[in-house]
């Protein structure tokens, strides 16, 4: 496939999709919390079909047979020859355990998908993505694809030793040193991966070691923005110096004004022993520190990135070392510092005035005493009549603070949900979303990603609670579509 072919798939999927999806999707129902469905709830109309599930049958690159990791995250439909009926989903698996099959830690897999008339099915075996080249992967969290191709995958992990990493025996075994540093060292990159090849090629150190959450590939082949999910977070930009070539370049991290109405960039030099601790570096040159920064997506001027929050949590110890809090933090925390923030919010960059706001925050909700969007996580766009909507996923951070009702509290169950907004300029509360699903029980709701035409929508269901009925017994990828 051409390079010229693949950049204009790839902006047909991450940025325009026509609108057939508006009249399949525009005028859902909004759906009502339940805290103790099992399966996934969906407004009338629409159904979902279970395309890869952890345990199934993969193929490696030599051509062995095991079962699949779980953990599912990533998700992108990658379209054959600009099709929006034929591709491959590329679902990333946030995982850290042994594995005798396909080398322990995180991974990836390659799943062929077809569609024949109103319904999706799998072609042949999925692929197993090798990472063993590269020593092993971890965690693998968001990501995302550049406009050539290469597919993005961040491990969202910073360990600090062997220990962490081996993880009492159940994790990465063999911790003898790589590529001569510390193997714990190997892990807390964005990882590029052909998959073409099924090949994950290499480590990407020019962007920083830290919790990677998500990476989002810009039009020019240059420019990259990341997440970190810390406390504090830094947000992060990267500049290459050669168009699709992510190897070398500039790495900076954002800092708000005081006011909060622009910004600027701090360079992080570009030396290992900088980029192994850039958050260090940047917390000492004064970066913004936010909290638990996720994914992000582009519409317009605008960078939207979901803030997940976290319920109580003191910076005082990193302002001390240079570090600002975020214009919103700061109207957050007492006088000893103290900060709350149990539901979390989305928030824009403006690319042209460098200006970082909140676009929706986190709380209860009007539409029942037990409605709450809480500690977004998982993020991306779908363009209904001209606009483009955020579609946005929670991964709640507990139980607490109303983020399930009473009784799910009591029996310890958490539920989360995935709402939609258009991507506009304002600022928004959480009435203003619309409730597109719940997952099942205990699971996480991530990956979201669409076919180029609209009429797909690509769902992962992370950890759902082992006690389910099938499938939602275990991590999987579905597909949702209008009946």
């Amino acid at each position: 496939m051409s390079t010229k072919r693949i950049s204009g798939l790839i902006t047909l999927v991450c940025i325009q999709f026509i609108s057939v999806f508006a009249q399949n999707f525009e005028t859902f129902a909004p759906v009502q919390s339940t805290f103790q469905n099992e399966d996934l709830l969906l407004p009338k109309g629409f159904s979902y079909t279970v395309l890869f599930s952890e345990g199934d049958t993969v193929v490696d690159i030599f051509g062995k047979r095991g079962p699949a990791k779980g953990g599912h995250d990533l998700c992108i439909y990658i379209p054959l020859n600009d099709s929006s009926n034929h591709g491959y989903l590329y679902v990333g698996h946030e995982t850290r355990t042994s594995d005798d099959f396909l080398g322990d830690g995180g991974g990836g897999t390659l799943v062929e998908v077809i569609k024949n008339g109103k319904s999706w099915s799998v072609v042949g075996t999925p692929k197993a993505v090798d990472f063993k080249s590269l020593g092993g992967s971890m965690h693998n969290c968001g990501g995302s694809i550049t406009p050539d191709g290469k597919v993005l995958t961040c491990e969202e992990s910073y360990p600090r030793s062997n220990a962490d990493i081996f993880f009492g025996g159940r994790g990465i075994r063999d911790t003898s040193n790589f590529k001569g540093k510390p193997k714990y060292q190997n892990y807390g990159w964005v990882v590029e991966v052909d998959w073409k090849s099924a090949k994950a090629t290499r480590k990407l150190e020019a962007l920083g070691r830290f919790e990677h959450e998500c990476v989002w590939a810009m039009e020019d082949g240059k420019t990259l923005y990341m997440t970190d999910d810390e406390t504090p977070a830094i947000f992060y930009k990267f500049i290459a110096d050669t168009k699709g070539d992510y190897t070398k370049g500039k790495l900076f991290a954002y800092r708000q004004s005081e006011d909060g109405e622009g910004g600027s960039w701090i360079l992080i030099p570009n030396d290992y022993k900088y980029l192994e601790n850039c958050n260090d570096i940047a917390i000492k040159s004064g970066a913004t520190m936010f909290v638990r920064h996720e994914w992000i997506v582009q519409s317009g001027k605008y960078l939207y990135i979901t803030e997940t929050g976290s319920d109580e949590f003191n910076l005082n110890q990193s302002l001390y070392l240079g570090g600002h809090l975020a214009k919103h933090l700061r109207e957050k925390s007492d006088s000893k510092g103290n900060i709350k923030d149990p539901y979390g919010r989305v928030l824009k960059l403006d690319l042209e005035t460098l200006k970082m706001s909140v676009f929706v925050e986190g709380g209860l909700m009007k539409d029942s005493p037990e409605a709450c969007f809480s500690n977004p996580d998982a993020l991306n766009k779908v363009r209904l009549s001209g606009k483009d909507y955020l579609v946005i996923s929670e991964d709640c951070n507990g139980k607490k603070y109303n983020r399930v009702s009473a009784a799910a509290e009591a029996r310890g169950e958490t539920y989360n949900e995935v709402y939609f907004i258009e991507a506009d300029d304002k600022e928004h509360n959480a009435d203003d979303l619309k409730r597109f699903l719940c997952g099942p029980r205990g699971c996480e709701t991530t990956g979201d990603y669409f076919t180029p035409d609209g009429t797909a929508y690509y769902l992962n269901i992370q950890h759902p609670d082992s006690k389910n009925q099938p499938p939602f017994n275990k991590s999987c990828t579905v597909v949702i579509t209008r009946d």
